[in-house]
């Protein structure tokens, strides 16, 4: 059975990046998540479709300023 709705950690490891930097990810705005009670869950379509917008365009990636570790992040 395949998985609709993906803890994140189980989001995390399906894009092979740490459980913060989805959470960041997240609040950015670059994967779109649902609640459903306390339990915060992302769609599996959610991401492969980050996945889909990063491989299209390399040049079209997330604002600096939205992309967790950079430097404009930071401030």
């Amino acid at each position: 059975m395949v998985k609709v709705l993906l803890r994140i950690d189980e989001a995390a490891d399906a894009l092979s990046i740490s459980r913060s930097t989805a959470y960041e990810l997240i609040r950015a705005g670059a994967i779109r998540s649902v609640h459903i009670g306390r339990a915060l869950r992302v769609p599996f379509s959610e991401l492969e479709a980050f996945a889909s917008r990063q491989a299209e365009d390399p040049g079209n990636r997330e604002p600096e300023d939205r992309v967790p570790n950079s430097p404009k992040a930071r401030r």
